[in-house]
């Protein structure tokens, strides 16, 4: 009786070990997987699916085909968009490939930085046209307002969208 169970115990042992081992070898295929399809889309390749559509949908679209190689990376100083998907950079970093690619969609662009303190600057990327404005940044979704009045000056313009932002 003691013999049986002890070989009970050790095949259930044995069972744990192979599915826990079944397990990480998964996580890591996937995890490889993963990685490489994010860092072989190319911009071609994001223009063409975040084409054609509303402001709104391409702002959710662009930050969506970028967030998934999103890396922030304070020691990377990328110099090309290989470079960025590969080993990250700073919200400067994307902010500049928002603007690239939004401009390269048709969009208005502009390059928006606030300071939350004397020495803390964020950079994020503003996109408009007709329907209204969007601000895109890697730590939120995209950010839209479409009830913009394009025709504002620029003081009040800019008014709006800091009180925009800071609502959130």
């Amino acid at each position: 009786m003691v013999i049986k169970r002890d070989k009970i115990l050790n095949l259930a042992l044995v069972i744990l070990i192979i599915l826990f081992i079944a397990c990480v070898l998964a996580l890591i295929y996937l995890n490889t997987n993963f990685q490489n399809k994010n860092l072989d889309i190319t911009k071609q390749q994001i223009i063409e699916g975040c084409s054609n559509l509303s402001l709104e949908k391409t702002a959710n679209c662009l930050n969506s085909e970028i967030r998934v190689f999103f890396n922030y990376n304070l020691t990377n100083n990328p110099e090309n968009f290989e470079e960025l998907k590969e080993n990250g950079g700073v919200c400067r970093h994307y902010a500049n490939l928002y603007l690239e690619l939004a401009e390269k969609l048709g969009f208005n662009t502009k390059y928006v930085v606030f300071a939350f303190t004397s020495d803390s600057l964020h950079g994020m990327a503003l996109i408009s046209n007709h329907e209204g404005y969007c601000i895109l940044d890697q730590k939120s979704r995209a950010r839209c307002d479409l009830r913009f009045e394009v025709d504002k000056e620029e003081g009040e313009m800019t008014k709006q969208i800091e009180d925009y932002i800071n609502a959130f």
